[in-house]
């Protein structure tokens, strides 16, 4: 081989390492490990078991929830998806026990009836890999083979409900809002309901590797790191179009998150309370916004939190937690 070709060949090479972490996609599991909460938070250990930490300090390992591989949070209620892919809350409601409770009200409505309705929807899933959940309230799930299932009032009408259930094939990862619910197909394209204000845009969105609900939003992260977004902005929350290297996403209501490769995070929107002020940030593995704040664990196990906490927080004692007992499971 002549020296102009071992030099062609060299300089190749060179530029292969150089540019191949640029061009690398996001990789995703669309799990989630790590919630906030209003008085606390919670994460999936290593041993797929799911601790719930007090701001306080205090924490407790959910028992039922031993080998979750997902949660979610809405208020006070804990739900996960566990490894066999059933689901579980805490605290739960016991169909029975419910029944006997209002069994004894004259004023029995629609509600009480929905309510059981869901439950018992809820107790039938099997297989689900991904999914999101306001327990005992209105829930979407991903199975392995591609399925989903709608619990409550996810569409506008029964017609659309089943018709989601019965056509959406090859999905991996639902999102809602008020008013919107898109699947990611395996392909990286979006699949929508016929009555989305947004689909010319949907449409347009390619190479999508999650998407995310967040108050009024739907929120895309594509294969390169950018972000894509729907919905009417109003705090700012939306302002993501220049967001670059970004690994995941934790929406808000008003207030969105982005954890970016290099361990850096990046907040946008409503700021009242300084749940954006995340700019110093360092070395973070994974976060979670919570209405007015975020939280963010780094590598070394140590709790990072901008913004206002319902209670005060010890932060040793909840560093302490993670760092020495509970690893998080998959980071981000």
């Amino acid at each position: 081989m002549t020296k102009r070709k071992l030099f062609f060949l060299f300089f190749l090479i060179l530029g292969v390492l150089i540019f191949l972490p640029l061009t690398q996609d996001v990789q995703m599991n669309h799990c989630t490990s790590l919630v906030a909460g209003p008085r606390g938070f919670s994460f999936i250990t290593k041993e797929h078991k799911v601790c719930q930490v007090e701001f306080s300090g205090k924490y407790q390992i959910i028992e039922q929830m031993n080998g979750a591989v997902s949660i979610c949070q809405e208020d006070d209620t804990l739900c996960a998806i566990l490894n066999d892919g059933s689901f579980v809350a805490f605290p739960s409601i016991d169909v029975e026990e419910y029944i006997e409770s209002i069994s004894y009200s004259r004023n029995v409505g629609i509600g009480a009836m929905y309510t059981i309705n869901n439950i018992q929807q809820y107790e039938k899933i099997r297989n689900a890999v991904s999914f999101r959940s306001n327990y005992p309230g209105d829930g979407i799930f991903v199975h392995a083979d591609g399925s989903v299932t709608l619990i409550g009032f996810i569409t506008s009408n029964e017609t659309e409900h089943l018709n989601i259930e019965n056509t959406w094939k090859g999905i991996i990862q639902l999102a809602k809002t008020s008013n919107e619910l898109v699947g990611l197909s395996q392909d990286g394209s979006i699949v929508y309901t016929e009555h989305s204000q947004y689909c010319d845009i949907y449409k347009k969105w390619t190479d999508i590797a999650a998407i995310y609900g967040g108050g009024n939003h739907i929120f895309a992260l594509t294969k390169t790191g950018a972000v894509k977004s729907t919905g009417k902005d109003v705090w700012g929350e939306s302002n993501v179009a220049l967001w670059e290297n970004i690994i995941s996403l934790s929406p808000a209501r008003t207030y969105t998150v982005g954890l970016r490769s290099d361990g850096t995070v990046v907040a946008t929107g409503a700021n009242s309370y300084g749940q954006c002020d995340v700019q110093n940030w360092h070395n973070i593995i994974a976060i979670s916004a919570y209405e007015t704040y975020t939280l963010g664990i780094d590598n070394e196990g140590h709790i990072w939190i901008a913004g206002k906490t319902d209670e005060s927080v010890n932060l040793k004692k909840c560093s302490d937690i993670v760092l020495t007992q509970y690893n998080l499971l998959n980071p981000v």
